[in-house]
């Protein structure tokens, strides 16, 4: 018997942005937040500057940063809150092991 996760929750707002910022369909909002939850690092998986930028929207925000494909998605109570991709500056950070 397999074991079924609920599906995420995408508030309307985040949808308007990843479509906006992303380019992505609404059919495919919540199946990339769901990647992203699965698939991607939250704030204590680095370290340096780019774990010093995500752990100040953490605090700013009351929320759970979570990067993805370059891409920054701010979730809170399993809800994605918006997103945004990663600052130029950062994103030489992702590369390192």
């Amino acid at each position: 018997m397999a074991t079924s996760v609920a599906p995420p929750g995408v508030t309307k707002h985040a949808e308007k942005r990843m479509r906006g910022r992303m380019g992505k369909s609404k059919k495919t909002v919540e199946k990339i937040y769901a990647e992203a939850l699965l698939k991607g690092k939250d704030n204590c998986q680095f370290k340096g500057k780019i774990k010093t930028y995500l752990d100040h929207l953490a605090t700013l925000h009351d929320c759970r940063p979570i990067v993805y494909q370059e891409i920054v998605y701010i979730t809170t109570h399993g809800y994605l809150i918006t997103c945004w991709p990663i600052p130029q500056q950062y994103k030489k950070y992702l590369k390192e092991k």
